[in-house]
């Protein structure tokens, strides 16, 4: 439960701060986007990527801490190659342009969120959880791709070949949540 609370509040500040449809952003297995996803924009996929004991001594309760990332995809289809840099690292959002910001910008715009609201994820996570034994630590940033990632087809659940079914991705990495519990309070 702790996890699922943990990712509930990330999914909760990103479609708050960054003023995301709940169709952009969700709770995923891993970063792709579900196959009914339009392809329209930016997906967000927030998901598990780790769970691992902290320091504390197993008699004296239970220490854990829970780590999670961020999947940024972009369907790019058949944009030629030479206008990619644009689409993926340099581009700015305007209101005088249809286009959207790069996967690097909105990846940028993520850092901020997550690193200026780690403590409401946190707090609202500890909210929705039962028991009385929360998280301690907020997630800290553990890095990212060094670039947006190229993705074929079956990325997007289509078949293996389908040009029109191209796109990248860019993946944050968050970790060290930390969740302590006293023997009288698991769940």
């Amino acid at each position: 439960m702790s996890q699922f609370h943990l990712l509930d509040a990330v999914r909760t500040v990103l479609r708050d701060q960054l003023h995301l449809p709940d169709n952009q952003c969700d709770i995923e297995t891993d970063g792709r986007p579900p196959p009914v996803w339009g392809g329209a924009g930016t997906y967000y996929a927030i998901y598990p990527t780790g769970h691992i004991p902290g320091p504390t001594e197993p008699n004296q309760g239970l220490d854990e801490y829970f780590s999670i990332a961020i999947t940024l995809t972009r369907r790019t289809g058949l944009i030629p190659e030479d206008y990619l840099p644009e689409q993926l690292i340099t581009q700015r959002a305007s209101e005088s342009t249809e286009h959207e910001a790069s996967l690097e910008v909105k990846a940028r715009e993520v850092m901020v969120v997550m690193y200026t609201y780690r403590n409401t994820i946190m707090t609202t996570a500890n909210t929705n959880m039962s028991g009385s034994d929360g998280f301690i630590e907020p997630l800290r940033w553990a890095g990212n791709d060094p670039a947006p990632q190229r993705v074929g087809a079956e990325w997007f659940g289509a078949s293996p070949g389908d040009t029109a079914a191209l796109g990248y991705t860019y993946t944050l990495n968050y970790h060290e949540a930390r969740r302590m519990q006293a023997l009288a309070n698991l769940e």
